[in-house]
């Protein structure tokens, strides 16, 4: 029965490990410490330190020659398999300079195909050995149950948590419609036109205030509340936006969504005298704190970060 009482070795330090089997495998004291890029007598104190710390001789040492013992030939079949299997593990484990692995992002489902679709297809291509889980879901996301590595959040104010949030672009709220609706249907010139006009929203977007923009006129219709009738509602904010591009309607969507398709006349703004009372937010990149972030994560945040960012930021609490 082994004596659980045995006395722990004083030094059996991985460098004299190391140091004594290279000797054994070279034969020479000398192109071992070459090898280590150690002198001569720096080895040779090695294995003397760990063979005072077995209390056993483990090799033979002549000018020409280094042989283990019987004893250290033993030794050595064992420690050299454990000596493997660390070196097999330091190189399954990435540098800063080699990204890899899977990559879990969670977003919303219409920030997920309106904007990250195109990005990540890139962001691919230039980190082939990253392997990008995108998981469309609803806030909240449980980092740790669900094993996120990033969250990509639409927010108008971030609660206080752990996570650290990088800001990637502001955003607001704008009524958009597609020029064939509005040329079949005509386009609305004040908040009460809304009412004679096919209305899209997404769900809980129908209680709005409408206000007038700094410098815009008219004046006397700076508020104005509004209870848009959607024709068809939905959590899905890609649906609102494929409904508007196929002529359905007035649609409310973010920015962030629609900016694209205005760039290139698929869809228009209307009434864009006019303001969303707290319809502005911004797109938050979210990660769990950590000393270290792994290179997948870090790679993901740069790439998104200089994609999506007007200008760096700094980095700040959620």
């Amino acid at each position: 029965m082994p004596n659980k009482n045995k006395p722990i070795p004083p030094s059996t330090e991985l460098g004299d490990l190391r140091a004594f089997c290279l000797a054994v495998d070279l034969g020479s004291i000398t192109a071992a410490a070459k090898s280590m890029g150690l002198s001569k007598g720096t080895l040779s104190r090695r294995i003397t330190r760990l063979e005072q710390a077995l209390g056993t001789v483990l090799v033979r040492r002549s000018p020409r020659l280094v042989q283990a013992t019987d004893y250290g030939a033993a030794y050595k079949s064992q420690i050299q398999n454990a000596l493997d299997l660390l070196d097999q593990a330091s190189d399954a484990v990435p540098t800063q300079a080699d990204p890899r692995g899977n990559l879990r992002v969670t977003t919303p489902p219409g920030t997920g195909i309106c904007v990250l679709a195109p990005l990540l297809l890139r962001f691919a291509e230039r980190y082939p050995e990253i392997q990008v889980e995108l998981i469309l879901a609803e806030q909240p996301i449980d980092f740790d149950a669900q094993r996120i590595d990033v969250a990509i959040h639409p927010a108008v104010r971030l609660r206080d948590s752990s996570l650290i949030a990088h800001k990637l672009l502001d955003f607001e709220l704008a009524l958009v419609a597609s020029p064939d609706y509005l040329a079949r249907f005509g386009t609305p010139k004040t908040a009460d036109d809304l009412a004679r006009h096919r209305i899209l929203c997404r769900s809980g977007h129908e209680h709005i205030t409408l206000e007038a923009r700094l410098g815009a006129a008219p004046r006397k219709a700076a508020a104005k509340d509004l209870t848009l009738h959607s024709a068809i509602s939905t959590s899905d904010n890609a649906f609102i936006r494929e409904a508007a591009l196929a002529g359905g309607g007035i649609t409310l969507l973010s920015t962030n969504l629609c900016d694209a398709d205005i760039a290139a006349g698929r869809l228009v703004r209307v009434l864009s005298h006019l303001k969303i009372a707290d319809g502005t937010g911004s797109l938050y990149l979210l990660h769990l704190a950590m000393r270290f972030v792994p290179p997948k994560i870090r790679v993901f945040r740069d790439f998104m970060m200089e994609h999506l960012s007007d200008r760096p930021r700094r980095e700040r609490r959620a």
